[in-house]
């Protein structure tokens, strides 16, 4: 393949007034943030006692199928629809305006919370009683932030948001276990 390299020389070279090119490179302080989001998995781990439907071991059982461990992300999915925004309409993205109005972090209740990793216990860990095991399982929530300048304030702020948005998810999930709604 022939290689294709780079003119060089003045004649290649764009030619600009000075002023002009003074002026694009100093940064735009006032530019309006983007009116888009990019999608961000959240992860999060639970502990789960799996109780077996039948006398057989439980290994020959799917634990993702598991009908508690359904309820769990069921129950995730419910907080994140109450704790967070919902989408904005299409027509606000593409609308004029600055778009100071959308919100800086939303869940899509169309895109669920899913399973990662389900970690047994180990064999010579003893059960708490018969017929059920103990599990880790690691899961992840997606949320969308909105895109920021790509400044160094920008970049701030959109980790400030995350981890706001991670503060408030894991209260409201912390909350409703130890209340005893999460399975309900």
């Amino acid at each position: 393949e022939p290689e294709i390299e780079p003119e060089t020389g003045p004649e290649s070279e764009p030619s600009f007034p000075e002023e002009e090119t003074s002026a694009q490179l100093e940064p735009t302080p006032s530019l309006p943030e983007p009116k888009t989001y990019t999608r961000t998995d959240v992860k999060f781990s639970f502990g789960l006692i799996v109780r077996s439907n039948s006398s057989n071991k439980l290994v020959s059982e799917n634990l993702r199928e598991n009908e508690t461990l359904k309820k769990c992300m069921s129950a995730t999915a419910k907080i994140l629809v109450q704790k967070m925004a919902s989408p904005p309409p299409l027509e606000l993205l593409e609308g004029d305006g600055d778009g100071s109005y959308l919100p800086e972090a939303y869940y899509d209740p169309d895109v669920t919370p899913v399973v990662i990793s389900i970690e047994e216990q180990e064999k010579g860990d003893k059960p708490l009683e018969k017929n059920t095991k103990r599990t880790l399982v690691k899961a992840s929530f997606p949320v969308y932030l909105r895109d920021g300048n790509l400044d160094e304030a920008g970049r701030e702020k959109s980790s400030r948001v995350l981890k706001e948005t991670k503060s408030t998810v894991f209260k409201a999930l912390r909350e409703a276990v130890s209340g005893g709604s999460f399975l309900r």
